[in-house]
């Protein structure tokens, strides 16, 4: 049987207002630890009255760079996200996947070029 956590980010952060950076990084760093140890992870957005792109790169995005799409479509549930938040959610982690696999692909290149 899986383990499952919910994370509530109104705990988390200390805060209602979900839209600066570091506040993402404390986020970031709860879910990391989740999925290393393989718990499922409802993220609960109760009771967040403003969410920023910029809060969910370090929270979310920055999960691309060391998981694929599917662990994290598996390990990861958002729960309580407003229709608006959740476009900025789909926006900002689409982009990071298209981000960190062009990354990879530019390493690749670059990695080529150096050994030639």
């Amino acid at each position: 049987m899986t383990n499952t956590n919910t994370v509530n980010v109104k705990e988390v952060i200390k805060s209602t207002v979900a839209v600066t950076p570091d506040a993402g990084e404390e986020l970031y760093a709860v879910l990391r630890k989740n999925l290393k140890e393989d718990i499922e992870t409802y993220i609960d957005f109760s009771n967040i009255d403003y969410l920023t792109s910029a809060f969910l790169n370090s929270a979310i995005g920055q999960l691309y760079s060391e998981y694929s799409r599917e662990e994290l479509n598996t390990h990861l549930h958002v729960l309580n996200l407003s229709e608006n938040d959740l476009k900025i959610f789909k926006k900002v982690t689409d982009r990071a996947r298209h981000f960190f696999k062009n990354e990879d692909l530019s390493r690749n290149d670059l990695k080529d070029i150096i050994d030639e």
